[in-house]
């Protein structure tokens, strides 16, 4: 399946179509840049990586780049507080190339003269030493209904790390759930076979969305899906749910009630017979017993 295709499919296409993949010659520069808290962590130590956008001369509404980060362990990556509510490529730490790779958007626009958050990393050194994060490979892109590309001003950040202990990070327990943007049951023969499929997206202000759960009918269970799940039952008889769970355990779930209610009805009445006859058969045959 083209993954350009079905992107397009679930999200803005102001945000897909007029921005993450338009081409042509970059603009007035803009600035992706790092921060560090605490500012001189202790070796071993978890400090926290801000990477923020700052738009400069224009509104933007999509951004798409890389942060190397040279030594240090990735204990996690989150978009909570994000200015981007929409993720075709969520950042997500590569070990093979000591990286992170990311392509956000949103479906307004960041005015311009902003500095705003993107994604937050938590890493920390095994040593005491100097450490380089650096941003590269990065362009925005200018609401402008085009998607003209804006350059990025390459910026690197030396992280410095002592060997007694440094000023703890403070942790924020996140105590909200994630909220649901968008829910919707799609069909198209140009995807999965023409099958319905199910789409959601959830945005989480605090810890971010970690993990997304469906699950079919009453009795079913839930699964792992990421952004759209093809439903097992086609017809659509059985309620649908879907879970969005953020990196602290808070989750909500979103109800999605049967499209053909009827069948749905039938297949408990059927199954209510069922148990009935099992429960005159096991009655009939203990009598006959008791003789």
């Amino acid at each position: 399946m083209n993954l350009s295709a079905h992107l397009i499919k679930i999200l803005p296409a102001v945000v897909l179509a007029a921005a993450l993949w338009s081409v042509g010659t970059p603009a007035h520069a803009a600035q992706i840049t790092v921060s560090t808290t605490p500012a001189t962590p202790g070796a071993g130590e978890p400090f926290s990586i801000m990477v923020r956008l700052n738009t400069q001369d224009d509104a933007l509404n999509a951004a798409e780049g890389s942060v190397v980060l040279s030594g240090l362990e990735v204990v996690s990556v989150s978009t909570g507080g994000s200015a981007m509510s929409l993720w075709p490529v969520e950042p997500k730490y590569s070990l093979s190339s000591r990286s992170i790779e990311f392509a956000g958007g949103l479906p307004g626009s960041i005015a311009a003269g902003e500095d705003v958050p993107l994604f937050t990393i938590v890493a920390k050194a095994p040593s005491a030493g100097s450490y380089q994060v650096s941003v590269g490979s990065a362009r925005a892109f200018k609401s402008d209904g085009r998607g003209t590309p804006v350059a990025i001003a390459a910026s690197s950040k030396t992280v410095s790390v002592g060997t007694g202990p440094g000023t703890a990070m403070t942790e924020v327990k996140d105590a909200t759930a994630p909220q649901f943007v968008s829910v919707e049951v799609g069909q198209d023969q140009s995807l999965f076979d023409g099958r319905r499929y199910l789409t959601f997206f959830a945005t989480d202000d605090n810890s971010g969305v970690s993990r997304y759960q469906v699950k079919e009918g009453w009795l079913g269970r839930y699964k792992d899906a990421e952004r759209y799940y093809v439903l097992a039952d086609q017809e659509q008889s059985k309620t649908l749910w879907v879970r969005a769970t953020d990196a602290d355990g808070n989750s909500v779930t979103k109800k999605i009630p049967s499209a053909h209610p009827q069948s749905a009805w039938k297949m408990i009445a059927g199954g209510i017979l069922v148990v009935l006859a099992l429960l005159l058969m096991y009655r009939s045959h203990k009598k006959k017993r008791q003789f």
